[in-house]
């Protein structure tokens, strides 16, 4: 069984459900955003990185079968 890991904010609006996997550097929101977005979803700052170098596109399943909390 996987790792209860944090809460994902998803903004992404695409049938495949892809997008970028960022935090804020100001709120600290992880979040999926739309592929190419600049923005947050939460706050609206541009200041993001990626969450997780090696992910740093993936997709809604991909999050939920490494065991993060999809909001």
């Amino acid at each position: 069984m996987s790792e209860i890991l944090e809460e994902v904010k998803i903004y992404i609006e695409n049938e495949d459900e892809k997008g970028d996997f960022v935090r804020c550097s100001d709120c600290g929101c992880l979040q999926l955003i739309q592929i190419g977005g600049t923005a947050c979803g939460e706050c609206e700052s541009e200041d993001l990185q990626w969450a997780d170098d090696n992910r740093q596109e993936t997709t809604i399943e991909e999050l939920e079968n490494l065991g993060y909390i999809i909001d």
